[in-house]
């Protein structure tokens, strides 16, 4: 099943990146490039934040936006224009506390009620689904 979801995430990033999409995968680990390596995607993003590079730049990790900030900057892309996909409510709380153009907060099974619980009145469009992902992306929206 994961094989199989992780194929067509893979399908999916291929696909935005061969439409002019940047992509950047956001990640705290600091383990995320060698995870890369191992599952033959290291190439699949345009740029990468991780928990290696956060610390070499003296970045705030999440739930400060300060690496989704820096993934945007590498893409050349207006945060306004980019769309945060996140599987943890740091990550969630980090795209909107950076006033991206989308959050998506994706539920792993049991956070539903928290993400709507801990913004309701966010100040940029977000909406949760339902999604077993295990990174976050930044995909520049159309159009810009």
């Amino acid at each position: 099943m994961i094989v199989v979801l992780a194929g067509v995430l893979c399908n999916l990033i291929e696909q935005l990146r061969k439409n002019g999409f940047g992509t950047a995968v956001v990640s705290s680990s600091k383990n995320c490039c060698q995870i890369f390596k191992a599952a033959n995607i290291e190439d699949l993003f345009d740029t990468r934040m991780d928990g290696v590079l956060t610390e070499s730049l003296g970045l705030n990790g999440k739930p400060e936006p300060d690496i989704f900030w820096e993934a945007a900057k590498r893409l050349g892309i207006d945060v306004k224009r980019c769309v945060v996909v996140e599987d943890a409510l740091s990550g969630v709380e980090a795209g909107i506390k950076g006033v991206f153009g989308m959050v998506i907060g994706v539920n792993r099974g049991d956070q539903a009620e928290k993400l709507q619980q801990n913004y309701p009145m966010a100040s940029v469009p977000w909406i949760c689904i339902q999604v077993p992902v295990f990174f976050s992306i930044l995909v520049k929206l159309s159009g810009s």
